[in-house]
């Protein structure tokens, strides 16, 4: 991962990663290489351990990322990314990752509005990848709409904010 600070916006403001999992040691061992990863230092960690108790930190966290584990207890991982992506006015991202490798897991996971999906390996390799490409995705569109911004406002136009579609 590179070394910039990838999670943290032009204004300044440290990001949110909400992860839905039920593994107590899956949990610390993500926060332990998360927190080593040099451009993720800087992000608040807040922690679910079922599908319906993301659903209600991500209500009320409104967290920049979540990764959801996809067997979880009650409701699975692909429900809790296809209610997160319907919660009116949250645009967070969603990583869905699993220990199985299963190639209809990764159309169940497009299907439920995933963002990405991985395979949770022992170096979480794949993992960190993953958020890196979903971070830069989305400070590449704020940058793209600075831009737009700041043309509209050299032609003295009014600008107006079109969303762009998810990856």
């Amino acid at each position: 991962m590179a070394n910039e600070d990838i999670t943290q916006d032009s204004k300044g403001k440290v990001t949110k990663i909400l992860l839905i999992e039920d593994s107590p040691p899956d949990v610390r061992l993500f926060q332990e290489w998360l927190k080593q990863e040099p451009g993720l230092q800087r992000c608040q960690f807040i922690i679910a351990e079922t599908g319906e108790e993301g659903l209600e930190k991500a209500k009320a966290e409104k967290p920049d990322l979540v990764m959801v584990d996809t067997m979880l207890p009650g409701m699975d991982g692909f429900e809790v990314c296809r209610q997160i992506k319907n919660i009116k006015g949250l645009n967070t991202k969603v990583i869905i990752y699993t220990g199985y490798i299963d190639a209809v897991n990764v159309t169940k996971a497009r299907l439920a509005g995933a963002d990405d999906y991985e395979v949770k390996t022992e170096g979480f390799g794949k993992l960190l990848s993953a958020i890196e490409k979903v971070f830069l995705r989305e400070r590449e569109r704020e940058r793209e709409r600075e831009r737009d911004e700041k043309k509209s406002r050299k032609k003295g136009g009014r600008v107006s904010i079109v969303k762009t579609p998810r990856a």
